[in-house]
């Protein structure tokens, strides 16, 4: 399988085969190259995990409860997931858990072939957890020695029955935007150091991605996972519909605005319900990267009893406000594609009375609700191309009520919300994948975002 693998990924990449050319659409052939791309790339990854260890699994073995090798392919069927003796997560045997092995080369058909990442109900039928190597890799810029490999198990939060009358698009229409009619199963990943332990704090992760992309954003932020479960975190990272043609299943993709909000509402809802079974306790913190930032901007408006914190990086909050910034100014145009997908149609041509503006424009929303919101915390870089770091500026000075140095102040107070501005930082300043891009900046840069980082962990932790 993975010698067949190989010579289609050597002929997708050279672009040879007259079958392509024959069936497939420019678009679709480019997308079949990346992801064979990605492909190559994801098993080569293997090379740059780091070394973790993880919370001991038990077995029996001649009569005592001993540590299993769960890390050992070998104490596995051959192309089975199952181990072959029963698993215990105490050292005394009594209580069992359902484990099962995550082969990388099975985890990198998840990351690569869209369809599946999210959507893989295997484990969510038997309840099992598993160690996802995405958990190891060594792209975050806070450093990994001394952590433990976390924990994952998964649950489908939200099944959307998708009836689409345009499934039988035209044959000029690329496949991947043609929208499937049946079942969207929507997953939830879980995340805990130890898979039974009680106490945890429930964390909601939400992904960014332009609100069409997972894979690589998936990747990362399931990179950061243990510095949270460190720190006693379980992290819910739930899986949302995606706007276009989508990394996802024909059911789950060309999604707007409005259904993307109603499944991050659906995952805090499920959160609040299933917490308890997860042996958390506290209340919700939320966690919200780029593009994302509107959706915890609408849960922090619209259910701000339900959450205790809320930490940005790098977030999209007011898409009035970045929009004429752009007209304006020009530049940012990952930003601009950003934009136009959540709004439907090119800037130029979007009104200033648009609905849909007015729906995903948060900061004066926040603003008149800042007695009732949590506290928030948002992290940007001056060297954002991709969102301008005035949306955190503008959210700081209105909560504050003063004028934010938008240039120059490190930390800013407003009220009891915080704002972090570093200058020599660009998007995704949480990543480094050291000798290749850094966009944290140089080495002063990197560590004054690393103690930033740090500072907002514990803010995070303290209660409200």
């Amino acid at each position: 399988m993975r010698f067949h693998l190989i010579v289609c990924l050597a002929c997708t990449l050279s672009g040879c085969g007259t079958f392509w050319e024959l069936v497939m659409t420019d678009e679709e052939k480019k997308l079949l190259r990346d992801s064979a791309e990605e492909a190559a790339a994801c098993q080569l990854s293997q090379f740059l995990q780091a070394p973790m260890g993880h919370h001991s699994l038990y077995t029996y073995e001649q009569g005592s409860c001993v540590v299993a090798p769960i890390w050992d392919e070998s104490w596995f069927d051959k192309d089975q997931k199952a181990p072959r003796k029963r698993l215990y997560s105490d050292l005394f045997c009594k209580e069992p858990i359902q484990y099962q092995l995550t082969r990388f080369h099975s985890f990198c058909q998840d990351y690569v072939f869209s369809e599946r990442l999210g959507n893989d109900q295997s484990l969510q039928r038997e309840g099992a957890w598993t160690l996802n190597p995405s958990s190891r890799f060594r792209l975050p810029l806070i450093r990994q020695y001394g952590f433990e490999q976390p924990f994952m198990t998964t649950r489908v939060y939200k099944t959307v029955n998708v009836s689409d009358p345009h499934v039988f698009a035209p044959v000029s229409t690329p496949l991947q935007l043609r929208r499937g009619s049946g079942l969207c199963e929507l997953q939830m990943r879980v995340f805990k150091e130890e898979p039974e332990a009680e106490g945890g704090i429930p964390l909601l992760l939400i992904h960014g991605g332009g609100g069409h992309k997972r894979s690589f954003h998936v990747l990362a932020m399931e990179s950061r996972i243990p510095e949270l479960t460190e720190q006693g975190y379980t992290v819910y990272m739930p899986f949302y519909r995606l706007m276009g043609d989508g990394q996802t299943t024909s059911e789950c993709s060309r999604a707007n605005w409005h259904e993307q909000r109603d499944d991050v509402d659906s995952a805090l809802s499920w959160v609040k319900e299933n917490k308890n079974r997860f042996g958390d306790q506290g209340g919700i913190r939320l966690i919200a990267h780029g593009s994302a930032g509107l959706l915890a901007s609408w849960l922090l408006i619209e259910r701000p009893q339900d959450i205790e914190r809320v930490l940005f990086y790098y977030p999209m909050l007011d898409t009035a406000k970045m929009r004429s910034r752009i007209i304006d100014q020009g530049g940012y145009p990952d930003g601009r594609a950003t934009l136009e997908r959540i709004l439907e149609a090119p800037l130029e041509s979007v009104s200033n009375g648009s609905q849909l503006l007015h729906e995903t424009s948060f900061l004066e929303k926040i603003v008149k609700s800042q007695g009732d919101i949590p506290p928030l915390l948002f992290i940007h870089g001056a060297r954002d191309q991709r969102i301008p770091y005035q949306q955190s500026a503008a959210a700081c000075s209105a909560l504050g009520d003063i004028k934010v140095d938008e240039e120059t102040s490190l930390l800013n107070h407003c009220g009891v919300h915080r704002y972090y501005l570093l200058p020599n930082a660009q998007y995704h300043l949480d990543l480094c994948l050291q000798g290749v891009e850094c966009p944290a900046g140089d080495a002063t840069s990197r560590n004054q975002v690393r103690a930033t980082i740090s500072a907002a962990y514990r803010w995070l932790g303290e209660d409200s």
